[in-house]
């Protein structure tokens, strides 16, 4: 069986390479923590039109984002990404990632970031898609057929019709 790099055990005995940032939970946790104040204490300046030559200035605070944690980390997002599959660290990640997308979800739907980019953010590394996806059952499609070419003239072959 092939091991890849999302497999958990993909690296196991390998030496080879830089060794990991941390060794421990609570450094990697009092990091995390860091970034989050280092955010909430931030301040950007957004801009918002409210008439035709009317620009307010609203302070607003640094959004919380997966890659803002991994530059804060001193590591690519896709080195963070694989601190996940670390029993270790895995729910130190699982929680900041938990708390960077209700925060942008929170914030989307408040109107405080631009829904495109909100929406890229949230598919790009949360999971969530921007269409619908449809699954088509191949027993209901076989069983439409045989009704459509089992019907009979005058009737539709399709039940709830005119002709049932």
């Amino acid at each position: 069986m092939t091991q890849t790099k999302q497999d958990p055990k993909y690296r196991q005995g390998v030496t080879t390479g830089r060794p990991p940032k941390y060794t421990d939970t609570k450094t990697l946790q009092a990091d995390v923590d860091a970034y989050f104040v280092h955010c909430d204490n931030t301040v950007i300046n957004k801009q918002h039109v409210t008439g035709k030559v009317d620009i307010v200035i609203i302070p607003t605070p640094t959004p919380y984002t997966m890659a803002g944690l991994a530059y804060w980390l001193d590591m690519t997002r896709e080195t963070l990404n694989q601190y996940k599959y670390d029993d270790m660290f895995s729910d130190v990640i699982a929680r900041a990632r938990a708390k960077i997308g209700e925060a942008n979800i929170t914030l989307a739907l408040a109107g405080c970031h631009d829904s495109r980019i909100a929406a890229l953010n949230l598919a790009s590394n949360f999971g969530y898609a921007s269409k619908q996806e449809h699954t088509v059952d191949s027993d209901g499609i076989e069983a439409l057929l045989h009704r459509l070419h089992n019907k009979t003239p005058g009737s539709s072959g399709i039940s709830g019709g005119r002709n049932d």
